[in-house]
């Protein structure tokens, strides 16, 4: 679980790097209809990236999902928060350090996945939170 999610502070922090572009993606599929179908299946390898890890956590007894259902609940609301939490945060939290906002989407990611963790992952979220303070 640590490692998932520094793996997930380090993406949030590239992001930051190339915010231009993701601010602008909306955009861009929309003028850009070759770029549109390739954004697709980027996305899919990120959903099937996003659920291997999942998967992985499950095997190492971090999460217990009941079922196929709620693991594609964890990975459609993952995928959602980490490609369009930057533009959020542009908008709703520019008065916030850029530590502070990528701590910000990291804690909804920790409370979506809180249902499905077993003690041993909510222990380690919770330290990791306290260290990215």
């Amino acid at each position: 679980m640590p490692a998932f999610l520094q793996m997930l502070h380090q993406v949030f922090q590239n992001h930051i790097k190339f915010r231009c572009l993701l601010l602008s993606v909306v955009h861009l599929m929309k003028q850009n209809k070759h770029m549109a179908a390739a954004y697709k299946n980027t996305q899919k390898v990120r959903n099937n990236t996003i659920k291997s890890n999942l998967q992985v956590l499950e095997r190492a007894g971090y999460l217990k999902p009941k079922d196929e259902t709620e693991m594609e609940f964890l990975v459609s609301g993952i995928s959602l928060i980490s490609r369009f939490w930057i533009s959020e945060a542009a908008v709703s939290f520019g008065h916030l350090s850029t530590e502070e906002q990528i701590r910000h989407y990291l804690l909804l990611i920790s409370k979506l996945l809180m249902p499905y963790c077993t003690a041993k992952a909510q222990k380690d979220i919770h330290i990791f939170l306290e260290n990215l303070e």
